[in-house]
């Protein structure tokens, strides 16, 4: 063997083994029992006892599915993930229920008729089954899948009674779904790419696992604000696919918010000239309004607009637009500090115009 040889294998070492390592590092290691809830499609069946899903290899030695399973039907189960990466199914049962359906957590930021805006995401309300009355600023947790135009269109809206997160704040949301896809740090849940960059997850994920984690928008894209936990439980119908209802629920426009198109409150996060942008949306004002020149990042506004279309791109063109929930402390000295906690939007004032109003 010449020096030449033992050269390139000594680089081909170096390289490989730190790889191997790197490998191992990212994905964390399976503990035996590790319990998990899954929906996906069978993919093979190689025996009475072992199938796979989404190519994961399901052994049903302790269920006895109702019907016989086929290739392509879609399952949902629970059972316990194994050290080789195998599930021993608990339960098994085919279902309607897509991957692509979610569970949406956050606070009401905007209502258009039936369009409601909770953490920056646009969501159609007109055929959901409505267990609480919405309402700008109130928490809610909803049922959806992604709407064909874009945004979720809900199958049900209930209250949060059951979650107990006490640190949700406006502009973020609790989403609860299915992975359908994982590139480095990129987990795709239903349909929403999220950015796991700051909180890499300890979880062992996979496609078809059921996940929760805590996003908002940061600089245009979703980013994970908590680790992502494999979902156990908690499911929001035990019987399968949340219906509908038959029609549309009607928009009896019986608001208070006039003559416009949208209502939103939250906290700047971005003044471009006359352009500001409040949970992702960009929102025009007049060049002239009194708002602007005081106008800081983190203040808390209410607008009332409406909308307008450039091409694809939707802006808000503002109508009335008012600082809202400021407190000045005369003794602090300091000035200009948005307000603390950031808790769900008020749902006052009055949209009347450019001028504070101290209560």
């Amino acid at each position: 063997m010449t020096k030449r040889t033992v050269f390139y294998l000594v680089c081909v070492i170096l390289l490989v083994v730190p790889a191997a390592f790197i490998a191992q590092a990212s994905t964390p290691p399976i503990q035996s029992g590790t319990p998990v809830e899954m929906i996906g499609t069978v993919t093979d069946i190689q025996s009475p006892t072992d199938i796979r899903v989404n190519d994961t290899l399901v052994k049903l030695s302790a269920v006895s599915p109702a019907i016989p399973l086929q290739i392509g039907v879609t399952v949902e189960l629970k059972g316990e993930l194994n050290a080789n990466n195998t599930i021993t199914a608990n339960d098994l049962e085919i279902t309607d229920k897509s991957p692509e359906e979610v569970q949406i957590i956050g606070f009401v930021e905007a209502i258009q008729g039936t369009l409601i805006i909770v953490g920056g995401h646009i969501v159609d309300t007109s055929t959901a089954e409505r267990k609480v009355e919405i309402a700008l600023g109130i928490k809610v947790k909803m049922t959806a899948r992604p709407a064909a135009n874009g945004g979720w269109a809900a199958s049900k809206i209930d209250d949060n009674d059951d979650d107990d997160d006490d640190d949700l704040q406006p502009g973020q949301v609790i989403l609860i779904g299915t992975v359908r896809q994982i590139n480095a740090t990129i987990v795709t849940i239903s349909n929403q790419a999220i950015d796991t960059s700051d909180n890499p997850t300890d979880a062992p994920l996979f496609v078809g696992v059921r996940v929760r984690t805590k996003i908002q928008f940061t600089n245009g894209k979703l980013v994970a604000i908590t680790k992502i936990t494999l979902q156990i439980g908690g499911n929001d119908d035990d019987n399968g696919t949340t219906k509908a209802t038959e029609q549309a629920t009607p928009d009896d426009d019986d608001d208070d918010f006039g003559d416009v198109d949208i209502v939103i409150e939250g906290p700047v996060t971005a003044i471009n000239i006359n352009i500001i942008t409040i949970y992702d949306f960009d929102i025009q004002l007049r060049q002239d309004d009194d708002v602007l020149k005081d106008l800081k990042i983190g203040d808390l506004l209410r607008v009332e607009g409406n909308f307008q279309r450039d091409g694809a791109t939707v802006i808000v063109v503002a109508v009335n637009v008012a600082i809202v929930n400021i407190e000045v402390n005369v003794n602090s000295g300091g000035g200009g500090s948005p307000p603390a906690g950031g808790g769900a939007p008020s749902g006052g004032g009055n949209g009347g115009g450019g001028d504070d109003d101290d209560d």
